[in-house]
């Protein structure tokens, strides 16, 4: 996340600064693992298309295939791209603008662990919520020299 949106980075990290604060005794706030403030796991179920409704439409969630499965496709039928979701794929999407589902698997356990942010904990701390991330943010965190040759690849297209 600090890669794809840094504003939604920082923001989601001073949520959790001023949860620590405000709640200095609770054992789960200073044990939460990452700068999400929610998470959700869905096994061996499928998910009808849909968006998520509570987060910003300019914001990432992270999505994880795990389990036993052989084969599953991640479908947005919104900007039309499908992509195999195989164990072990994690997939970056505005989720709350994008319509999304995994229609059917094969094989064994389908697990998905979602990585979200809820609109209302930061309204809650009283943060700005953050825009859309920009190109420029995202190549800033880029290695110079994998930029020229990534450049260099665009332009032969």
């Amino acid at each position: 996340l600090s890669i794809i949106h840094p504003e939604l980075f920082t923001a989601a990290q001073r949520s959790f600064e001023i949860s620590k604060s405000k709640n200095p005794e609770s054992s789960a706030v200073f044990a939460w693992p990452c700068c999400f403030s929610a998470m959700s796991v869905i096994c061996n179920r499928l998910t009808p298309e849909h968006k998520d409704r509570r987060t910003d439409r300019f914001w990432y969630d992270f999505l994880t295939s795990a389990g036993h499965h052989k084969e599953a496709t991640f479908k947005t039928s919104g900007i039309g791209y499908s992509f195999d979701y195989a164990p072990g794929t994690m997939i970056a999407l505005c989720a709350a603008d994008i319509f999304h589902e995994v229609d059917s698997w094969y094989g064994f356990d389908r697990i998905c662990i979602a990585h979200f942010m809820r609109k209302s904990v930061m309204k809650a701390r009283d943060l700005l919520i953050p825009a859309a991330s920009t190109l420029d943010q995202f190549t800033a965190q880029m290695d110079k020299e994998f930029l020229v040759n990534y450049s260099k690849i665009l332009c032969k297209r």
